[in-house]
């Protein structure tokens, strides 16, 4: 008789519940595994996309300010063009300069390169035909390194 049970124990319908529930793991471990992968690529690409756009972020703010800095000297260079005197030149300088803070230094000169009207009067009458940002200045636009000389001490 206990060889009677054994196979009643393991009937059809028991090797296809058991096939069933190993079958209904196996799928569930799979399809698991694939949603996150999926996710967690789906997460990388995003904060992949976030750190490109953070990291862009200075730059336009930099290209942003740059344009407007160069903006107002040009704008300011077309009024100054119209005066004829060296002290109204000179206001418009320091009233510039009083605008914005990280002016150090704003100055005209003549056509040989001496400075006839600066912000605070620095300068005036030195000689900055031998400075490269003058000679730069005078081929078109220049932006340089505000670093590479400082106008105070290269002509004093």
């Amino acid at each position: 008789m206990t060889g009677e049970r054994r196979e009643r124990l393991w009937t059809l319908g028991k090797y296809l519940a058991l096939a069933s529930s190993i079958l209904t793991v196996l799928l569930t471990v799979l399809l698991t595994a694939v949603i996150e992968r999926t996710a967690s690529e789906g997460v990388t690409s995003s904060i992949g996309a976030s750190l490109a756009d953070l990291a862009g972020q200075p730059s336009d703010r930099m290209h942003r300010a740059m344009y407007e800095r160069h903006r107002e000297i040009r704008l300011m260079a077309e009024r100054i063009d119209r005066m004829t005197d060296w002290e109204q030149v000179r206001a418009e300088l320091d009233t510039a300069k009083a605008t914005y803070r990280f002016y150090a230094w704003l100055g005209a000169t003549d056509g040989k390169g001496i400075v006839r009207a600066a912000s605070d009067g620095l300068l005036e009458d030195s000689d900055v035909s031998k400075a490269p940002w003058w000679g730069n200045a005078r081929a078109g636009v220049h932006l340089g390194d505000v670093h590479e000389m400082s106008p105070i001490t290269q002509f004093q």
